[in-house]
């Protein structure tokens, strides 16, 4: 199988992922496949959070959704708010 062919099996395997609402699997996946992509792509890797959060909310799983806000938004948030130079445009 071709190094393309396999990108986007994998690219396929992500999406449905997302899709699905499974996207704790779904950052653990790219975070597996391509290492510096989550951290490198800052605004990929917030708005992943995010819906990871609202996925919890969705399935009343209200514990995952307040730990989900505490261990990964907060942080994204308060980097922004501490570095001016870092703008996220939404």
């Amino acid at each position: 199988m071709q190094v393309r062919q396999l990108s986007a099996l994998i690219n396929v395997e992500i999406k449905k992922l997302i899709l699905d609402g499974n996207i704790t699997e779904a950052v653990n996946k790219i975070a597996q496949k391509a290492p510096k992509f989550l951290s490198s792509n800052i605004k990929a890797h917030m708005l992943l959070e995010c819906q990871n959060f609202i996925e919890a909310v969705r399935n009343d799983k209200m514990q995952m959704a307040i730990e989900i806000a505490q261990s990964k938004l907060y942080p994204f948030l308060s980097q922004q708010l501490s570095t001016p130079s870092i703008q996220v445009n939404w």
